[in-house]
């Protein structure tokens, strides 16, 4: 393909509407781009056309994360990227601390993991310490067997992303972890945290009750969790839960007695 057309192609994809589809194009069309100088400047040029798209669909294809992971490869198109994801089906033979530390994904702002046996407890905390994700906003956590040790080292780490989100879905959380997690302040930025799908009982709804550091929260997420109506109780009491907070199971609302 002609230098032209490329770059005609490029500005064609960045002016259409933002979809995963034209995402998935412009990376295949980025993928290709064969000579190192031209792939710099059609990348700020990008970069620039990308400001305006949600963070959420610039995801990382895995042609790009690859290499970084399993060679410490340079991959300058990582620059474009604003979020990561990596799943069961993603096998990588590095550890997940090479991908955090790869310079050209320092404005990673959602990072996804999901069903992956790559968190111990201290890889998470190296994780949430690590400097170049600083600006990190969202971490999704899905499926991974969390315990009171994973948690419990966040009081240890220092400086804690400020993040906006945090998803800890599906992850056999129980009560004394929930407890760990109510102690960790760097939850005073957060406006949504999910813990749907966990193993939290009407103790863990007490510490989240009692927790200091939710003030700010927008959403908070319980679905599918072994709560009483004890630990409803202790929800419901706290001000800062109003119905358009919580997010609970049918049934368990304000003035259903």
């Amino acid at each position: 393909m002609h230098a032209n057309q490329r770059l005609a192609n490029l500005r064609e994809l960045l002016a259409a509407r933002p979809s995963r589809d034209v995402w998935h194009r412009l990376c295949a069309l980025l993928d290709a781009w064969p000579d190192r100088l031209d792939l710099s400047i059609a990348l700020d040029y990008a970069s620039e056309h990308l400001k305006s798209w949600p963070d959420r669909l610039r995801v990382a294809p895995a042609a790009w994360w690859r290499p970084v992971a399993e060679r410490d490869a340079d991959q300058p198109r990582l620059t474009l990227v604003r979020a990561l994801e990596l799943s069961a089906e993603v096998e990588v033979d590095a550890p997940l601390l090479t991908l955090a530390r790869c310079p050209q994904l320092s404005d990673l702002l959602i990072l996804k993991l999901s069903h992956c046996e790559l968190l111990d407890d201290a890889t998470l905390a190296d994780l949430l310490s690590e400097p170049n994700l600083a600006d990190l906003e969202e971490l999704w956590i899905d499926g991974i067997d969390l315990t009171w040790d994973h948690l419990n080292h966040w009081e240890d780490i220092e400086t804690v992303p400020a993040l906006l989100t945090l998803a800890l879905v599906n992850d056999a959380l129980e009560d004394d972890a929930i407890e760990a997690l109510c102690g960790i302040d760097a939850l005073a930025s957060l406006v949504r945290l999910d813990l749907s799908s966990n193993h939290i009982g009407d103790e863990g709804a007490r510490a989240l009750a009692r927790c200091p550091h939710l003030s700010a929260l927008r959403q908070l997420v319980l679905r599918d969790n072994p709560i009483g109506e004890e630990g409803y109780a202790h929800l419901f009491e706290d001000p800062t839960f109003d119905p358009e907070v919580l997010v609970i199971e049918p049934g368990y609302g304000y003035g259903d007695g």
